[in-house]
């Protein structure tokens, strides 16, 4: 029985897509099936279930990673680049301005002088 739900178990890979409903329908057919007894087939349905959390996660993490590699080798730009690049523009726009009112001070300032001088 045990090597049977080892099978059973490893199946749980395939069952990763699977709804919680079609998961717990498929657990109670199997268990079922091996003729478990109640605590044996919860316990069953609990491992199973788990494997297939499991399965989903690492799925999840193998689809994110190639679609952030597809994005990479696109030479697209994610979302969080472009808005850091969007604060640093608006940072040195700010700054622009700022020296050339500065710098249109300092040229008010020296014609006024240089006025003063002239007469």
């Amino acid at each position: 029985m045990k090597e049977w739900l080892n099978k059973k178990l490893e199946e749980s890979m395939e069952l990763a897509l699977l709804t919680k409903e079609k998961l717990e329908e498929y657990a109670r057919k199997a268990a079922e099936e091996a003729r478990l007894t109640g605590k044996e087939a919860q316990k069953f349905s609990d491992e199973l279930k788990g494997k297939a959390e499991q399965a989903r996660l690492s799925l999840q993490e193998r689809i994110d990673e190639a679609v952030r590699k597809a994005v990479e080798n696109a030479g697209f730009v994610r979302k969080e680049e472009l808005e850091a690049l969007e604060k640093k523009v608006e940072a040195l726009e700010k700054e622009l301005k700022k020296k050339k009112r500065t710098s249109a001070r300092k040229k008010t300032t020296s014609s006024s002088k240089t006025d003063k001088k002239g007469k």
